[in-house]
């Protein structure tokens, strides 16, 4: 009976370790297609969603209200 309970403890840590080499190869795979396979089309997808940034010189001179109104000079 203990080598039965001990051929149990083995085929569950297996299975285990079978589970977690496959995530982890599937993680790996996942990354890897990301990253080379479909990479053109995310680094286009990246450059059409980021903000640009533009200098532009301040106008100095008169500050006006909202109706028109001149409030400094």
């Amino acid at each position: 009976m203990a080598a039965n309970v001990k051929r149990d403890i083995f085929w569950r840590i297996a299975l285990a370790y079978v589970a977690m080499v496959l995530f982890g190869v599937a993680l790996v795979w996942k990354i890897f297609s990301i990253q080379v396979v479909h990479g053109n089309y995310y680094r286009g997808l990246a450059d059409s969603l980021t903000t640009g940034y533009k200098s532009i010189s301040a106008e100095r001179g008169n500050i006006f209200s909202a109706d028109g109104k001149l409030l400094a000079t």
